[in-house]
Parts: structure tokens; sequence; C-alpha cells
């Protein structure tokens, strides 16, 4: 029989780790929040790591805009210090719901010739 996740504990470190891995699939996954109350989704997580206490809806949004403003100082970075042209790639769709969207692209060779 398997403990269960209130009778096991994780390192507050592991605890941390596997947020951001959790927030790092769902933002990869453009996944909505509501999957961290899916009670399949809660079971698989909890056969994986028994002790994980996986987040609120308000913990994982602050922790997603964490990420966003690390990558954004990260790309802000990046592109200050290496960065002379950038090309731009846009793209207009209309989904089913008629819901109109924009993508944009932007791509740039680095001061070395990396792509």
């Amino acid at each position: 029989m398997q403990a269960s996740s209130s009778q096991v504990s994780i390192t507050p470190q592991k605890q941390e780790l596997l947020e951001r891995k959790l927030i790092e699939f769902i933002i990869h996954f453009v996944l909505p929040l509501y999957i961290l109350k899916n009670q399949s989704f809660c079971e698989f997580v909890h056969t994986c790591e028994p002790g994980f206490k996986i987040p609120c809806e308000k913990t994982a949004k602050g922790l997603i805009y964490e990420a966003y403003e690390w990558s954004h100082d990260q790309l802000s970075s990046l592109l200050l210090n290496s960065v002379t042209a950038i090309h731009l790639t846009t793209d207009l769709w209309t989904a089913k719901s008629r819901h109109g969207y924009l993508g944009i692209t932007a791509t740039w060779l680095s001061s070395d010739f990396k792509f």
C-alpha cells in the first residue's frame, strides 16, 4: 500500500524544483491552470512523487509571472548586448471560435553569425 501525500514529506528544495518543472510543463504545452485540480492529474503526480504539494492556482499564477519576468530580463539582455538587426515575421488568423490571433516571430543573427 502506498503512503498518502500527507504522510510523506520532501525537502523545500525538492518542492521548489518540482513546482518549477510543473510550471515549465504548463507553459510549454499551454495548459489551463485547472489541470492543477484535475483528480487524475493529481493522482498521477502523487504516484510519481507522494510528498509533492501541487500549488494552488494563485501560487501557479505567481510562478508563471516570475518565469515571465526572468525570461523578459534574459531576452532583453540578449537583444541589447548582441543584436544589431532583427527580422520580424507576422501571421494573422481567426480560430473557429471567431477569435482573432496575431503571431509575431523575431529572428536574428548574433555577432558571430549564429542564428
